[in-house]
Parts: C-alpha cells; structure tokens; sequence
C-alpha cells in the first residue's frame, strides 16, 4: 500500500528563520514544549538570565534582535 502525505497545502514555503514573519516563527515555536520556552535566546544569554526570564520577555527578546525578519 501506498503512502500518501496528508499535506497537500501547496502555499508552505522553506525560508531561512531570519526571512520568516514573526507570525511564522511564532507558529513554529509553538505554544509548548521546548521551542515555545526557549525562543531561540538560550544560546543569546547566561543560562541564569534565560532561566530568570519569562517567555514573553524571550519572546520579545527574539524579536528585537537585529537580525529578526520585519513583522
């Protein structure tokens, strides 16, 4: 039998994270799970820092970051 891919919308498109809308990014991050709580900013500050802030604050921390794509 035949496998068939369930994803048949032909409007996704593989763009560098830094040529993603915000709204994207924020998709694929998710609302859980460990892209959701890391933003992408473990890797931006000391691991104590990263553990003090809340998401939100990563979040907006990722997004002001210069090479974040315009929103």
């Amino acid at each position: 039998m035949a496998r068939t891919s369930p994803l048949t919308d032909t409007r996704i498109s593989v763009v560098p994270a830094n040529e993603a809308s915000w709204d994207d990014l924020q998709a694929i991050f998710g609302k859980r799970g460990d892209a959701a709580r890391c933003q992408c900013q473990w890797f931006q500050t000391a691991p104590a820092e990263w553990r003090s802030l809340p998401v939100d604050e990563r979040a907006r921390d990722c997004a002001n970051r210069p090479h974040a794509a315009s929103r």
